[in-house]
């Protein structure tokens, strides 16, 4: 399994522990930064990149759309047809820190400190970034727990969260 097919897969999952399961299809979009990354590859060769992935991938994810935005260039839209959100669906489950970490950042007055307990009610080998007093990015050493780092932030709205792989959360930081 590709790395691109891998972090699609794990975030339908990730829809389906935010939302349920829902036969519909579903949209992701990434940078080119993100798309290079998990397809390997160089600017030079994404769009052939992208096609193999596409026919590789088409037996489980699907006849997948991956398209440039013409409206915002370096961001790619991935549309997963019914079918491939189906056999996800079909195929794997929300790991049990998923679900936990979900439930967690959406209830209401948590703050960093309380997601730093829930990670550590999985593994007391944590990693936390202190990017900021009001953002850190929290990973477990153990990655059989879970591969991604969160990048957390605390503001008027409460908690919000997004996930990356190693590389690409390095690529970020040195930006």
């Amino acid at each position: 399994m590709s790395n691109l097919e891998e972090n699609i897969i794990d975030n339908i999952l990730e829809c389906f522990a935010k939302l349920g399961y829902t036969n519909t299809a579903i949209n992701f979009y990434y940078p080119i930064t993100s798309l290079l990354v998990l397809l390997d590859c160089d600017k030079e060769h994404l769009d052939d990149a992208i096609d193999d992935f596409k026919k590789r991938a088409a037996d489980t994810l699907g006849n997948i759309t991956i398209e440039e935005l013409t409206s915002e260039r370096g961001r790619y839209e991935i549309v997963i047809p019914i079918s491939g959100v189906e056999w996800v669906h079909n195929n794997y489950k929300p790991t049990v820190f998923l679900e936990s970490f979900i439930s967690e950042i959406q209830k209401p007055n948590r703050t960093l400190e309380d997601m730093v307990g829930m990670f550590r009610s999985f593994s007391q080998d944590i990693i936390i970034d202190m990017l900021k007093d009001d953002m850190w990015a929290i990973s477990f050493r153990d990655k059989t727990i879970d591969k991604y780092i969160y990048l957390i932030e605390q503001n008027e709205f409460g908690l919000q969260y997004h996930r990356f792989t190693s590389r690409e959360f390095e690529d970020i930081k040195n930006t």
